[in-house]
């Protein structure tokens, strides 16, 4: 299992905190583009668009062997295990999809624009996750979920639905989201 954090260069956590983690690299859950299985020392993770360390954070979850985190600017970006579709791919395919990504790729929607949720807050979840935003306005709060569907996870009404690689709409006015292993 893998360990990640929200933390400032100074050691303080606060509005600029970039992500650093450790601990088992399987499947490329520390997102830090290192050929290593596991690490006792916080490594950074690097965005693998741009081969830079991610940046700010202002939301990051783990769950199992993959993590996601939301930028300032809205960006998600998951990292490690891609079981069910979590990193918005079509998992165990060859070329371009990917079962793991050992850095950070960014969620896209269906038409391959980066999903964007300002302000939100991410959920990692057993081959799926979630973002909600904005918390700014509880009257206008979305949640939006992709990967594995097989009991329902994705909210968008089929239990043993198919699974979604791009964000699909789920439900108005939450105040808090929490995704599990099912």
């Amino acid at each position: 299992m893998e360990t990640c954090v929200r933390a400032a260069a100074d050691g303080a956590s606060g509005s600029h905190a970039s992500v650093w983690c450790w601990g088992s690299n399987w499947s490329g859950a520390l997102g830090a583009g290192l050929d290593v299985d596991a690490t006792s020392l916080p490594v950074q993770v690097i965005d693998a668009q741009s081969g830079q360390p991610v940046g700010e954070a202002i939301s990051l979850d783990v769950k199992d062997c993959h993590a996601c985190m939301l930028d300032p600017a809205g960006r998600v970006l998951c990292w490690g295990l891609n079981n069910g579709g979590e990193l918005g791919r079509v998992p165990r395919q060859s070329g371009q999809d990917l079962d793991f990504s050992a850095a950070a790729v960014t969620i896209t929607d269906g038409d391959g624009t980066p999903f964007s949720a300002p302000g939100g807050s991410v959920s990692a979840g057993q081959d799926h996750a979630c973002v909600v935003w904005p918390f700014s306005n509880y009257s206008d709060m979305q949640i939006w979920c992709w990967g594995n569907d097989d009991s329902g996870q994705l909210g968008d009404g089929h239990v043993l639905g198919e699974p979604s690689y791009s964000p699909v709409p789920v439900a108005e006015n939450a105040l808090r989201l929490g995704s599990g292993t099912r």
